[in-house]
């Protein structure tokens, strides 16, 4: 099913992508194997008689020489904390050289050490893969051919040659050389593969926390992704098939700290942008050449894990138009509590882009969407409780505290009348208290409605921001006018329901510190989204002239409730302030996009 050639390269990525521990422990097992070799064939020809098939005086001197050559080896990789691929190949190429040299001393291929050819290929099988391991076989089957070539020619140079044998016909022992190298290499990167890919999963896997947040396992899943598959972006598009939530997280620029994740609450109508029709659940695609800019050249892996031919497929303008790219690496998947994902791996490695990265690409994929499928039913059963919760604690309030306090305004008031004209004081007293209780149980009344989950259409926004003015002012009796020519916005039901906070969040901020007597409010639309103004001819803020929200956040100025709403729907927050005369706050609102951010 796989090329091997094809899957080296992308073997070569997954290694290079883990901890390089498993690449010293390797290397130090090889060190250790090549000295109790060498060791034992040095033992081996000292026993021999001298002009025997084992043994000969040059036979010995050089398998001395290999004997020093290992021990100084083990010394350098014992002194060396780091060892480098070209350490590795230098040691591999001098292994060749040695055992290739000698045998020239014990009768070539046919040899009774033997089992040095075996350590070599088993060495590169070990260190790399197929492609390494067959070209050191035919590497060493070469130089075995070599040697023979020059016997039979009569070539003699070096000066025992009238007292060895020639080398007999090298061909067998060649050819079982090369099947061996083919045999090992392969089963060695198979092996690799597997146990690189059991390795990510066991990464991803390790990274996520059943007790984090959403957006915090996404980023530990995109941080792993993005560094195994070299890409420069990730897109996760997630839909619940019962409801119309759209979501979209969006993880770019994997660093030592992680990637950033970014997620936009879409609208329903963007639903075929990210799942259009696909030819099967995993594919890859990859831009032809002078082909048409939604042309792609489509490489697709069935259910089964078979290979798909390859076909020509146009994605949809909206989707090319999102986000450019050369090519992209898909996935999609549907999970047993009603949660559509696909999975985007935008300008991966050229070596992932292939049956190889297909195939692992949906493995990873199968493994995690298990996992994220657990996690994002307990965020959202969180947000489930967390709403019944503060519905719970608003009613409580209203059948509890607000009663008691109005009960109490009521007998304040009764007291008050009754209290004789003849003390003055005490009825100034009871009025305090009175309007202090009457001021109470507005902030409860606000606290309340805050309580509530807003969850708006996008023609019942504007209604909304028109009623919590008009609450303002017949709860405070402060002029408020409120200015809009919009019918109807263009964002989701979470978003307006923010809006809506906002704006009460800012007329509670002015009621408590403004000491206001106008309040102006105007809500327009603006070529990139929408601008909610605020005005008051208050007291101001404690500082003079305009600031914007990064400066207010440097500076820790302005309502910290009302900026934490602002970042979270990735707008923008300005205050202009004239101390003594009032205040304005311009805060804008994109129209589509709704930022989470986490770094």
């Amino acid at each position: 099913m796989f090329s091997p050639f094809s899957r080296s390269k992308f073997l070569h990525r997954l290694l290079r992508s883990e901890d390089q521990t498993d690449s010293r422990r390797i290397e130090r097992r090889l060190v250790v194997t090549r000295l109790f070799i060498s060791a034992a064939c040095f033992l081996a020809t000292s026993l021999a008689p001298l002009d025997s098939c084992l043994s000969s005086v040059p036979g010995r001197i050089w398998l001395f020489l290999y004997f020093g050559y290992s021990v100084a080896i083990w010394l350098l990789f014992r002194s060396r904390q780091h060892w480098t691929g070209r350490l590795t190949l230098g040691v591999h190429v001098l292994d060749i050289v040695f055992v290739s040299t000698f045998t020239i001393f014990t009768k070539g291929p046919n040899s009774a050490f033997h089992v040095l050819f075996l350590f070599i290929v088993l060495s590169a099988a070990g260190r790399w893969g197929y492609r390494e391991t067959l070209a050191t076989a035919i590497g060493v089957a070469a130089l075995i051919g070599l040697e023979n070539t020059l016997y039979e020619s009569q070539l003699h140079l070096m000066w025992w040659h009238s007292r060895l044998p020639l080398i007999p016909n090298f061909v067998v022992p060649a050819t079982n050389l090369l099947i061996t190298g083919l045999m090992v290499g392969f089963l060695a990167e198979a092996l690799k593969m597997l146990l690189s890919e059991r390795s990510a999963v066991a990464r991803i896997m390790g990274g996520i926390q059943v007790g984090a947040e959403l957006t915090t396992t996404l980023t530990s899943i995109c941080s792993e992704m993005l560094r195994i598959f070299g890409a420069s972006e990730i897109l996760v598009a997630v839909r619940e098939t019962d409801t119309p939530s759209l979501y979209l997280w969006r993880a770019v620029g994997y660093g030592p700290a992680g990637c950033k994740i970014v997620l936009n609450e879409l609208e329903t109508n963007q639903t075929g942008r990210y799942f259009f029709a696909a030819p099967e659940s995993s594919w890859c695609g990859v831009r032809a050449g002078g082909a048409q800019a939604g042309d792609l050249v489509f490489l697709s892996l069935a259910s089964e894990g078979e290979r798909v031919k390859r076909e020509r497929i146009q994605l949809p303008d909206d989707f090319l138009g999102a986000q450019p790219f050369s090519s992209l690496l898909a996935d999609t998947a549907y999970t047993e509590h009603k949660l559509g994902v696909r999975f985007f791996l935008l300008d991966p490695a050229p070596e992932m882009c292939g049956l190889s990265g297909l195939f692992f690409l949906h493995s990873l994929f199968t493994r995690v969407m298990r996992a994220f499928d657990v996690i994002y039913l307990m965020h959202k059963t969180r947000s489930t409780v967390a709403a019944i919760e503060r519905a719970s604690l608003a009613r409580e309030l209203h059948d509890s505290v607000m009663q008691d306090f109005i009960a109490i305004e009521m007998q304040l008031a009764i007291l008050r009348g009754k209290c004789p004209k003849t003390i003055p004081v005490l009825g100034e007293q009871l009025g305090r208290v009175q309007e202090l209780f009457h001021t109470e149980i507005q902030n409860v009344r606000m606290l309340m409605e805050r309580l509530k989950i807003l969850e708006l259409g996008s023609r019942e926004c504007v209604q909304a921001l028109r009623c919590v003015a008009l609450q303002h002012h017949c709860d405070t009796g402060v002029t408020t006018r409120f200015e809009s020519d919009l019918a109807f916005v263009n964002l989701p039901p979470h978003a307006c329901g923010e809006v809506v906070r906002i704006l009460q969040e800012a007329l509670v901020n002015i009621k408590k510190h403004s000491n206001a007597g106008e309040v102006h409010i105007q809500f327009g639309e603006r070529e990139q989204g929408y601008l909610l103004t605020i005005r008051d001819n208050g007291t101001g803020f404690d500082f003079s002239g305009r600031l914007n929200l990064a400066e207010l956040d440097s500076h820790g100025k302005g309502p910290k409730v009302l900026k934490e709403r602002v970042h979270i729907l990735g707008g923008g927050l300005e205050i202009e302030s004239v101390p003594g005369h009032g205040s304005c706050m311009d805060i804008t609102i994109p129209r589509r996009k709704h930022e989470f951010q986490q770094g």
